[in-house]
């Protein structure tokens, strides 16, 4: 019996606690639910390059009495016929549909990097109702993600590292090099 009470006192002590952003993803969860047709424009700050700032652009063209309308992203700065257009139509259709791997309540005395973020993503809708913040702030401690919040809420989101690298993904890839 004493050495059954061993074996368990040593098991729970040598097993490791599992970290809180290193739990199983089970299903993805909705952190900014617009449609892409709400939103007007997008600046992405980013601390590693410039400042990223993409604006819809629509065009309405008339041929035979019928009209057509083409709805474009185009980055402010980048002379639009340098533009990757679905380049940048990816990254704008991943913004305002951004998932997250889960979601925490936010801890008062937990250092989630939202005072000195990595990246704030600013969406302006054509209804101000329709304007965000996201804010990412450190990598997890298991560097698999960032966290994030929108709009200052008391809810923490874990973005994977792959959605972060997207929302900064660099001017070069996102215009037609020359």
């Amino acid at each position: 019996l004493v050495i059954l009470a061993g074996v368990t006192v040593a098991v729970i002590k040598l097993v490791p606690e599992k970290k809180e952003d290193e739990a199983p993803i089970t299903e993805e969860v909705s952190v900014i639910a617009l449609a892409e047709q709400d939103v007007k424009n997008v600046t992405i700050n980013r601390t590693e390059s410039s400042s990223l700032y993409v604006t819809k652009v629509t065009d309405t063209t008339s041929s035979s009495g019928e009209s057509t309308k083409t709805v474009a992203w185009s980055i402010d700065g980048i002379d639009s016929t340098l533009n990757d257009s679905s380049s940048i139509s990816s990254l704008m259709k991943s913004v305002p549909e951004l998932k997250a791997t889960r979601k925490i309540e936010k801890e008062a005395d937990a250092n989630y990097g939202f005072s000195d973020p990595f990246h704030t993503v600013e969406i302006k809708g054509y209804d101000e109702t329709k304007d965000k913040k996201l804010v990412i702030g450190s990598m997890t401690p298991s560097s698999s993600g960032y966290y994030a919040t929108v709009d200052g809420g008391d809810t923490v989101y874990l973005l994977t590292k792959d959605t972060v690298d997207k929302i900064g993904t660099p001017d070069t890839e996102l215009s037609i090099k020359k």
